[in-house]
């Protein structure tokens, strides 16, 4: 009951507990980016912006023993209803658009649709690598873990620098 006195639905204390998780991510995801920033704000260093936005998600989460906050976040961002969608949005949209903008300077040979399309990518890779599927592990016989979370940024980061600096696909809508 106690619960019902300060929010109204589920979806109330779920977009909290949510937010706050976001939150810490988001803030520093904007500090290490600022950093990449200032030091060439013309042409800023991809792999640092890369960087700066998929390590502080393994930071965060790795604490997490159960694992509970990124199966939140993988089944929020694969969740049908309109008002997870909005939860999710909720928390990264803001940070998100500063990240896409960064990344626009460091692959100037893109266009707008190519940088979204290639920041959607990333952050899907990058939720599933957070989930903890085992899928990864099972397909390397053991030899690879999800946990290892400071080889999962550095492979993230490197097949994502190579993909945001390939060539511009055909505009797609």
């Amino acid at each position: 009951s106690s619960a019902h006195y300060y929010f109204e639905s589920k979806q109330d204390i779920l977009a909290e507990v949510f937010g706050r998780q976001a939150k810490t991510m988001t803030d520093r995801r904007s500090e290490l980016l600022q950093s990449a920033l200032a030091r060439n704000p013309l042409k800023p260093d991809l792999r640092e912006i890369l960087r700066a936005f998929v390590q502080p998600s393994f930071e965060i989460t790795r604490a997490d023993r159960d694992n509970v906050v990124n199966r939140l976040l993988a089944r929020l961002a694969v969740e049908r209803s309109g008002a997870f969608h909005e939860i999710v949005s909720n928390a990264f949209i803001a940070n998100d658009l500063q990240f896409l903008d960064a990344l626009a300077l460091a692959a100037p040979q893109l266009d707008r649709a190519n940088v979204l399309w290639r920041f959607h990518l990333l952050t899907g890779a990058m939720i599933y690598t957070m989930s903890g599927s085992g899928h990864l592990e099972r397909m390397s016989d053991r030899e690879i873990s999800h946990s290892a979370w400071e080889s999962a940024v550095e492979a993230i980061v490197d097949g994502f620098a190579a993909m945001f600096l390939a060539p511009a696909t055909a505009p797609s809508k």
